[in-house]
């Protein structure tokens, strides 16, 4: 009886996730100098019902604490699960849920740059200031995600160096790059987007980050301009002799 059950409600499950799109997916991680990251997930379902919605997470998303709702149906509950290894969000939405269902939820994200794995294992392959930010999104559900979008805002003083990665390549009918890097409040970001996102489907970037040493070096160079000036013109700033 308990297996009839369990069978059930899997069922009902994975008809529901079949049953709903996802046209707009995104994240937004605020990175942290030191610590733990917070990331904010942006999801618009589509002909939603009742039960529950598996939302594939990028492996470096995997909530390392409470997931906060902050809007969603009221009655909505979410909780992290494991699927194939991969972390996901379980969403169970409640009867009587509209077709067009936005959901936001917040949780803590942890090791979102690192060192590179050859540094740890002793090759040198980057500079010793430089660090890696990876991310790799699959979607390992059936479901539809019409536009996947990931915005990561740096910590200040950190700028990214290069970007080492970002794929699928970009097709000829996208007019925005796969990978573009913007700023906000003075604090540098990238933003990560990829269309028609289909069961399988990946989309992923690596970027170099290091120190932004770049105000120091700005005034010694202005320094050492405003120096030579001085001394080429001191002829003419001289007061002239009686």
């Amino acid at each position: 009886m308990k297996r009839l059950l369990a069978s059930t409600v899997l069922m009902g499950a994975i008809g529901s996730a079949l049953a709903t799109g996802i046209p707009s997916y995104v994240v937004h991680i605020d990175v942290a100098a030191a610590g733990q990251s917070q990331a904010r997930l942006q999801l618009q379902l589509d002909d939603a019902s009742a039960g529950a919605v598996l939302i594939p997470l990028a492996a470096s998303l995997k909530p390392a604490g409470a997931v906060k709702v902050e809007s969603a149906p009221l009655g909505t509950q979410v909780r992290t699960v494991t699927v194939g290894e991969s972390p996901h969000l379980e969403l169970v939405l409640p009867e009587g849920v509209e077709k067009a269902v936005p959901v936001a939820v917040s949780f803590p994200v942890k090791e979102v740059i690192a060192a590179p794995r050859e540094r740890a294992r002793g090759k040198k392959t980057l500079p010793a200031d430089s660090r890696l930010l990876d991310h790799s999104f699959v979607n390992t559900q059936p479901i539809a995600i019409g536009s996947y979008r990931l915005k990561v805002t740096l910590p200040e003083g950190i700028r990214v160096h290069v970007v080492r990665e970002q794929s699928p390549r970009t097709r000829r009918t996208e007019i925005e790059p796969r990978v573009a890097l913007n700023g906000t409040d003075g604090r540098q970001g990238a933003v990560l987007q990829l269309g028609d996102v289909k069961q399988g489907d990946r989309a992923s970037m690596s970027l170099e980050v290091v120190a932004d040493h770049r105000a120091l070096s700005w005034l010694i160079v202005g320094l050492g301009l405003a120096l030579a000036y001085l001394v080429g013109f001191r002829d003419l700033v001289a007061k002239p002799n009686p």
